[in-house]
């Protein structure tokens, strides 16, 4: 940021410093030997019309209070010229002399024989003028610069936010966020980080979840297997060990299940997964998906083909999963419904219901957290990942997921929307 800074202000004034130098000696000198041409031509006129009044010094003392350039006749035996000069001098060639306090034009005049002296005006104003536009074009150029610094201040005051929010999180701070900004100009560099923020966060509590998981849930079974086997060594009859072999299959079963459920939510990454979205009838779809349960379920479609291009494979696990948490909570009835909205003709709504207890209000966000399982669900099989299956996935494929409850079966309502082809 301070070398941006430093090449900004360098490259401004520097450059700007340069060029005008190189115009102004230019313009100058041209000005100057304009200036000199115009004066030696003037003052030759001068010499000349004098030359041929009678009345000179009338004329000198009447120029004086009217003219700005001073007027001076002096004999020619009081001129001192040098022998290179005399000969081009006494033809009538203006002579001009420069010194450091004046410059004076020199004018022979032939017919009264004396020598004209102009007094040229101070260069130095010139040079004051100048040094006049240097400061003006300075005073631009310091404009320019600060102009340049209030457009770069925000982009250095979001830098430095970037880096101390970077430096936060990488000092483990996994809450540390970018505050997005309406005049950033590194807005998409904030939201990036923001994102990859929250991917490494949720990776880690996903992590964590995991690790509580399979020491929790894996805990009862693993006891209840040991158990199993020590009672199955001290078992005396055929029936007796039939029995507890059957609950140590059931044990196994029970971690298996949970086995898979963990490496199922572990697979779901964001990052690995490649969808092939291609055209599907929805209606179909869904009917084909009911009738593989081997439980009956009520379906209900719209009038109208509604065609939706999704990936099958990430829409049969979404449904699936809400269909299989159904049939768990359900008493006996499930109700599935594919409805189309015609005042909002982009959307379109599977909606699965069932006749259970429901879903109560303050539950509804947490029952999409992986291994969260109410008070409603502890007489039910399952690990708590069905939901979470559902939101994570429901993300992917762009679906708005709505929990509420069922005003028809009086269970839960779970609600899918998407955005029609």
């Amino acid at each position: 940021m301070l070398s941006l800074v430093v090449v900004v202000i360098v490259a401004v004034m520097g450059a700007g410093w340069v060029i005008s130098e190189v115009y102004y000696r230019v313009s100058n000198d041209d000005n100057y030997e304009g200036d000199l041409k115009a004066y030696k031509q003037l003052g030759k006129n001068i010499a000349f019309a004098l030359d041929d009044l009678s009345d000179r010094k009338e004329f000198v003392a009447s120029w004086q209070q009217q003219g700005s350039v001073m007027i001076i006749l002096q004999d020619k035996s009081n001129f001192l010229i040098p022998k290179n000069l005399k000969e081009n001098f006494l033809k009538g060639m203006p002579l001009l002399l420069d010194s450091e306090d004046e410059v004076t034009l020199h004018v022979y005049m032939k017919k009264s024989n004396q020598v004209m002296t102009m007094l040229l005006p101070d260069q130095n104003e010139s040079q004051k003028k100048s040094w006049i536009g240097i400061v003006f074009t300075l005073s631009f150029y310091f404009i320019v610069v600060i102009l340049l610094l209030v457009w770069l201040y925000p982009l250095i005051k979001r830098l430095l936010v970037l880096r101390e929010s970077t430096y936060r999180f990488g000092q483990g701070d996994l809450s540390s966020r970018i505050t997005p900004s309406k005049i950033s100009y590194i807005a998409d560099i904030e939201n990036e980080f923001n994102r990859m923020a929250d991917c490494v966060q949720k990776l880690i509590d996903d992590n964590k979840l995991l690790s509580r998981a399979v020491s929790h849930d894996l805990k009862t079974p693993l006891t209840r297997l040991q158990f199993g086997i020590d009672v199955l060594e001290e078992a005396e009859t055929e029936g007796a060990r039939k029995k507890y072999i059957h609950r140590i299959n059931k044990d196994i079963h029970e971690m298996q299940s949970l086995v898979e459920a963990l490496l199922q939510y572990a697979s779901l990454d964001e990052f690995s997964i490649q969808l092939k979205p291609e055209n599907i009838n929805l209606n179909a779809f869904v009917a084909e998906l009911c009738e593989q349960s081997d439980v009956a379920i009520n379906t209900r479609f719209s009038d109208e083909s509604v065609t939706l291009n999704i990936d099958p494979r990430y829409l049969s696990m979404l449904l699936n999963n809400i269909i299989i948490n159904a049939l768990r909570h359900a008493k006996s009835m499930i109700n599935v419904s594919v409805v189309t909205n015609r005042h909002y003709c982009e959307n379109v709504c599977i909606l699965i219901e069932d006749d259970g207890e429901g879903i109560s209000v303050s539950d509804r966000d947490n029952v999409i957290k992986p291994f969260w399982r109410g008070d409603y669900d502890a007489k039910t099989k399952g690990h708590g990942m069905g939901l979470a299956i559902v939101a994570r996935v429901a993300v992917w494929l762009d679906a708005k997921l709505v929990i509420s409850e069922s005003k028809e079966l009086g269970g839960a309502s779970i609600a899918l929307f998407f955005t029609r082809s």
